[in-house]
Formats: C-alpha cells, sequence, structure tokens
C-alpha cells in the first residue's frame, strides 16, 4: 500500500460519520443508501458525500439498481481487523 492509499484510508475513517456507516455495512452486508441515511441520522446527499470519500479510499463498493444505490464493503474481513484496533 502507498503512502498516499494510506492517507487516504485513515483520513477516510477519520470521521465519525464515516465511521459509523462503516460499522453498519459490516453489520448488515449491503444496504441502500436510504437506509445507512436513517441509521446515521443524516439526509441522503450527506450520507452520498460519504459513501464517496470511502469508496475513493477503497473501502467500499456502490452497484445501482434501478433508482436505488446499494452499497458493501469491498473487503469484509479485511476492514473487520482494522476496525479491531
Amino acid at each position: 500500500m502507498t503512502s498516499e492509499q494510506k492517507s487516504k484510508l485513515f483520513s477516510a475513517l477519520g470521521d465519525q460519520t464515516r465511521l459509523k456507516i462503516i460499522e453498519y455495512l459490516i453489520k448488515n452486508n449491503c444496504k441502500c443508501i436510504c437506509h445507512i441515511a436513517k441509521y446515521v441520522k443524516k439526509d441522503q446527499s450527506t450520507v452520498f458525500r460519504h459513501i464517496e470519500i470511502l469508496k475513493n479510499a477503497g473501502l467500499i463498493e456502490t452497484r445501482k439498481q434501478d433508482k436505488f444505490l446499494f452499497c458493501s464493503i469491498k473487503d469484509q474481513e479485511k476492514l473487520k481487523r482494522l476496525m479491531e484496533y
């Protein structure tokens, strides 16, 4: 992992809302952004911005289904180990 990738990773995890999103996705696998927004008590546009940061850091992946955006953890086991610290 390059220093730039590490910087993106730790920057992405340095926000409380993004940490809540990661924890939620670890527990619930793949979820629609509307469910994530309810869980973190933020509007969908705010959650979408956080999702983009997590995606750019390589932590999650997204897929569109009709008009819904679904998110899931990219590497579940690796992220679980990281979250234990």
